[in-house]
């Protein structure tokens, strides 16, 4: 993996930050270990799998994560915007700040959430779920990315939340998990952006939490650094 690839990668990465801060140094809280030497080429990425299994030391989803980080490695996602071109209504963000948000590429905003569901998620909630809503949270742009919406995009018409949600499905039935889980996951992406929040289920309230936080985050950092700039 090229260094302008990790140097790229760690531009937005304030979830990585947190993470030095509440576990003392990254590098001393997330070994390095021969388990994922073979899998991935990115010290970042490595450090994310093996943050993953220090949160859930008995993972049920485990053979799904390995596939979901890897093909975030391989398949460019720092090349893709972690927004859409054109403006589309994202929580209660306006144009301006949606065409800021748009200077976050897809590896940097992914990576975000995957990091943020795993450090703020409600303790008390069974470690089954809030790791399903991690592996959701990873999940739920990677229908933003061109090599896998060329591939899930059954017509040019689907939404990223669509390409995502068969994007899931399909590595879920290459797995063996359950049925009834691999529909819950299909929906929760499938249907995350939906505006009738009435009728919200519980994984697309969380997921959206998580999603929605982080963007916040983001947005700060980037007209913070504005900010800074012009003072200099």
């Amino acid at each position: 993996m090229s260094k302008s690839f990790l140097g790229r990668a760690r531009l937005g990465l304030f979830v990585i930050r947190e993470i030095s801060k509440k576990k003392n140094k990254l590098k001393e809280q997330i070994r390095i270990s021969s388990n994922s030497d073979f899998l991935f080429e990115s010290d970042i990425i490595k450090s994310v799998f093996n943050f993953y299994l220090k949160t859930y030391p008995e993972p049920k989803f485990l053979e799904i994560f390995k596939i979901l980080i890897s093909d975030l490695e391989k398949n460019d996602f720092i090349s893709d915007s972690s927004v859409s071109k054109k403006f589309e209504a994202l929580y209660d963000f306006n144009e301006t700040q949606y065409n800021l948000l748009s200077k976050i590429n897809l590896l940097t905003h992914t990576l975000n959430c995957l990091i943020y569901s795993m450090l703020h998620q409600d303790k008390n909630t069974p470690s089954n779920i809030r790791e399903e809503i991690t592996i959701l949270a990873l999940a739920h742009d990677f229908g933003k990315n061109s090599k896998i919406k060329n591939i899930y995009a059954k017509n040019k018409h689907l939404s990223h939340n669509e390409i995502s949600a068969n994007y899931l499905k399909t590595i879920c039935l290459k797995t063996e998990i359950e049925d009834e889980i691999t529909k819950r996951m299909f929906l929760t992406l499938q249907n995350h952006h939906n505006k009738d929040n009435q009728n919200n289920s519980f994984f697309i309230i969380e997921l959206n939490k998580i999603d929605r936080s982080v963007r916040e985050q983001e947005l700060f950092r980037i007209e913070k650094n504005i900010a800074d700039e012009r003072i200099k």
